[in-house]
Formats: structure tokens, C-alpha cells, sequence
């Protein structure tokens, strides 16, 4: 009979360890499982902050980038003469407009 009661004790401290070490399992996966969501909840906040600067960046772009339709940026009064003065330079037929800058010459086709 004592070996019955030996055994059976031995089978409820396993079960009292199995216990421990499975109560320990839960709070480890508890504290991962916070760990992902605060991970989780910290990625959707930079996605959105990388959203927002690439917005920001686009919109700076734009900005640097534009030209009013109704002015033109190659037209300067500093250097055009009055009618009737004489200049040394060229500008035949005051000159042609143009909406941007050319550093070689345009060839023409016809």
C-alpha cells in the first residue's frame, strides 16, 4: 500500500511542475503576444508617417517645380532696351520667346 501512495504522490508532484512550467509558458505568451501588438501598432504609425512625408515631399516638388502659365520666365525687363536705342547685340525682332532654356541650337523640319 505504501508503494501506491509512493507513486501517487510522485504523480501529483509532476502534475504540480507541469503546472508551474505551464503557467509560466501563459505568461511568457502573454508578454509576446503584447510585444506583437505594440511592434503591430508602432509599424501602421510609420507607415502613416512615411504616407504623410512622401505627401509632403510630392507637394514640395510641385511646389519647386511650377511656373505660372501666365508668366514668362525667360521675359526680363532688366535686359530689354527702349525702342530706338542702339545696341551693339543683336536681338532681331525683340527677340523670340521661349518657355524654357536651350543650351544647343533647335534644328528646324521640315
Amino acid at each position: 500500500m505504501d508503494e501506491i501512495k509512493e507513486a501517487f504522490n510522485k504523480v501529483k508532484i509532476e502534475i504540480s511542475s507541469l503546472e508551474k512550467e505551464m503557467s509560466t509558458l501563459k505568461e511568457s505568451f502573454f508578454d509576446l503576444k503584447e510585444g506583437i501588438i505594440e511592434i503591430g501598432e508602432s509599424l501602421y504609425y510609420l507607415t502613416e508617417k512615411v504616407e504623410d512625408l512622401s505627401l509632403e515631399l510630392n507637394k514640395t516638388k510641385e511646389e519647386k517645380f511650377y511656373i505660372p502659365l501666365n508668366e514668362n520666365p525667360t521675359e526680363n525687363s532688366f535686359f530689354k532696351l527702349g525702342k530706338g536705342k542702339i545696341s551693339r547685340i543683336s536681338n532681331g525682332n525683340d527677340g523670340v520667346k521661349t518657355d524654357r532654356q536651350t543650351d544647343r541650337q533647335t534644328k528646324a523640319i521640315f
